[in-house]
This record gives structure tokens, C-alpha cells and sequence, in this order.
């Protein structure tokens, strides 16, 4: 089960989410890297979520919370690492905090097209373009 980590006991888990979290900033163009993810987490801007089982850590997560132009609130899935997890049914808990914190919404902005097979709840809003910036430097 995913549940929220406690600001207090962020440091003596860090070392076992620091390779998940690896996995996927290593793999995609437009992750942040590890140290920002620690920066973020340890600063409490984003908040942390494992899945274990035992002392094994098989899923990561962190989210934020924007507020939007129409002053709603937004869950933000910022990094999301791990397979090991059902995440249709996982989400609830993530629901539930963002519900409590005043979200209407959920939004994943850095997902693969993969994870949209993982997470049926979700709608394809939009699409990232990305290109090289070619000409002199």
C-alpha cells in the first residue's frame, strides 16, 4: 500500500527511494534530477510517497499542490517511479490527501504514454511537443 511519509521520517527512508527516483530522472528528458527531487522532498515543496513491502521500497511519488488561475486547486504527480504497484486502486489515498487539501483535480504532468495504461481514471488533456533548437550558438 502507498501511503504518505511523514516530513520526520523522510531521512532515514531517502537512501531506499534515491535509486527509484534515479530510474526514472536518468530515463526521461524532462525529470528533474535527484538532488532537486531530494531538495523538494526534504524541503517539504513536494510531498513523498512510498510503497513497501517489509524494508523493501517498490514505488516512489511525490506530489505538490497549485493553486490554478480560477484560484482551484491541483494535485501534481511531479515524479512517479516503480512497478511493482496497482496504481488504479493505489491512487485513493493520493486522492484523499489532495481532496483534504482543498484539490479538485489531479494532473501528471511528466507522465509517459505508458503510465496512462497503469492510470484508466485519467484523460489525455494534452500533448508535449519537443524539438531541437538548431542554428549557431
Amino acid at each position: 500500500m502507498i501511503y504518505r511519509v511523514p516530513p520526520a521520517e523522510i531521512a532515514g527512508i531517502w537512501n531506499k527511494c534515491e535509486p527509484l527516483f534515479q530510474q526514472v530522472c536518468d530515463r526521461k528528458v524532462y525529470a528533474p534530477n535527484v538532488e532537486l527531487v531530494r531538495q523538494r522532498v526534504m524541503s517539504e515543496a513536494w510531498v513523498l510517497w512510498v510503497s513497501r513491502d517489509g524494508d523493501h521500497v517498490d514505488a516512489v511519488m511525490t506530489t505538490s499542490i497549485d493553486v490554478e488561475r480560477d484560484d482551484t486547486k491541483t494535485l501534481r504527480v511531479e515524479v512517479l517511479s516503480g512497478g511493482n504497484v496497482h496504481w488504479a486502486s493505489e491512487m485513493q489515498h493520493v486522492y484523499d490527501y489532495g481532496r483534504a487539501h482543498g484539490c479538485t483535480r489531479w494532473c501528471a504532468p511528466r507522465a509517459r504514454p505508458g503510465w496512462r495504461k497503469k492510470l484508466p481514471m485519467a484523460r489525455l488533456v494534452a500533448v508535449m511537443l519537443d524539438g531541437d533548437i538548431l542554428g549557431e550558438k
